[in-house]
């Protein structure tokens, strides 16, 4: 799935000058709690179309392979429905998020021999599980603050799969002036990512690049998709004062690309194989 930031509206925002301040802005964690608070979910509601294999299917059928038994934990779980899915492969899986709104609605939903733990790879704490206890840790777009950690709480030789989204293309910055940022500069996150790797201890680590495409099908999905993570409340009132000028931008972006398609965003994930040293 495609990761997406919350917007701030900043540069040329004439067209759209209503919404400046209605926007919810905050820290990440404020932010997740109140897509929590309105959800319980974090879980996107723009319809994407793809083309061929997403990353995440990618890093499913990665995990399918790993996977015998044993002691399984998802960093930066969210609400728990990709980490319950594992229940059948795993001995015991753990899912570890900091948001405690997402956690609540995974302990709704969880299997017999899943649980859930509340708490923040930054707070300086370190991850609360035993030393050597689990067999396979993964994430998924999740954090990397836990990396040093993570080669203390992994067996020795056990291994560590992550998936990233560490850039993104589109014109969608060109059509949406002042309501999106450009394109993304992969280069920084991918050096934040190599860096911490670096310092964790991990061994044999192996990095693949995936690309992804998918397409905003609709001018609705170009709002749900722009403003992400706001209210409800607020995506309605975009919808009701903006959509016909979303809609001619739209169609303008459909007859400069020759395209029926939707607006078109690449993006570019890095799969990453480590062990815990032995």
């Amino acid at each position: 799935m495609i990761k997406i930031t919350i917007i701030v509206l900043k540069g040329e925002v004439a067209l759209f000058s209503d919404l400046s301040n209605r926007l919810l802005t905050g820290t990440y964690k404020e932010r997740m709690d109140h897509i929590a608070a309105e959800s319980g979910k974090y879980e996107y509601t723009c319809n994407f179309k793809y083309e061929g294999i997403l990353a995440e299917e990618i890093l499913t059928e990665e995990l399918r392979n790993i996977l015998r038994g044993g002691k399984v934990l998802d960093v930066g779980c969210g609400h728990g429905e990709y980490t319950n899915s594992w229940s059948d492969y795993a001995e015991e899986v753990v899912g570890y998020d900091m948001t405690e709104g997402f956690i609540e609605t995974a302990n709704k939903n969880k299997k017999p021999n899943v649980r859930y733990v509340v708490g923040n790879t930054k707070d300086g704490l370190g991850l609360p599980f035993p030393t050597d206890y689990f067999d396979v840790v993964y994430t998924k777009k999740g954090p990397t603050s836990w990396f040093p950690e993570g080669n203390r709480v992994v067996k020795p030789g056990g291994t560590i799969l992550l998936l990233y989204l560490y850039n993104w293309l589109s014109d969608i910055g060109d059509y949406y002036k002042g309501w999106i940022e450009p394109n993304s500069n992969g280069a920084e996150t991918l050096n934040i990512i190599n860096e911490r790797l670096a310092k964790s201890g991990f061994e044999n680590i192996k990095t693949k690049t995936i690309e992804e495409i998918a397409y905003i099908p609709t001018p609705e999905d170009v709002i749900n998709y722009i403003f992400f993570g706001q209210s409800k409340k607020f995506i309605d009132y975009v919808k009701e004062q903006h959509l016909e000028k979303v809609q001619r931008q739209f169609e303008k972006y459909a007859h400069d690309k020759g395209t029926d398609r939707g607006i078109k965003v690449t993006n570019y994930y890095c799969l990453i194989h480590a062990k815990a040293s032995s």
